[in-house]
C-alpha cells in the first residue's frame, strides 16, 4: 500500500451501491494500515449517490466501522452529491454540486 504519512487529509470518493461504497474503495479501506498515515491525518468522505432513503448514511457507517476497527477514525463531515448517470437524477453533478465540493474540499486542507 501507498505511503500516505505526508497528508494530512484523506478525501475517500466513492458512488453508493446498494448502501455501499464501491468494492474497490471498500477493498481499499480494508487493507489500509494505520502505520501507513500520519498521526495527524483526517479521513472525510464524498458520495455521490441517487438520493434515495438512508443509503449515503448506511455506505459511511459502514465505511466508519471497518475503519474504526483499524482504530483509524472517518470524520463525522462529509459531502454528497446527486449523481446516477443521467437516468436518476439528470444533470447531476451540475456546475453548482462541483462548485459545492470544490469549496469543501479546499476546506480540509
Amino acid at each position: 500500500m501507498k505511503d500516505l504519512e505526508k497528508y494530512s487529509s484523506i478525501i475517500l470518493c466513492s458512488g453508493v451501491y446498494g448502501d455501499k461504497i464501491h468494492k474497490d474503495l471498500l477493498r481499499w479501506i480494508e487493507n489500509i494500515e494505520k502505520s501507513s498515515l500520519n498521526e495527524q491525518a483526517k479521513m472525510y468522505m464524498f458520495l455521490t449517490w441517487f438520493g434515495r432513503g438512508d443509503s449515503e448514511k448506511n455506505a459511511i457507517e459502514n465505511a466508519k466501522d471497518i475503519l474504526e476497527k483499524k482504530s483509524i477514525r472517518l470524520e463525522d463531515d462529509y459531502i454528497t452529491c446527486f449523481g446516477g448517470k443521467g437516468f436518476v437524477r439528470k444533470n447531476h453533478p451540475n456546475t453548482e454540486d462541483c462548485e459545492n465540493i470544490l469549496d469543501w474540499v479546499k476546506s480540509k486542507s
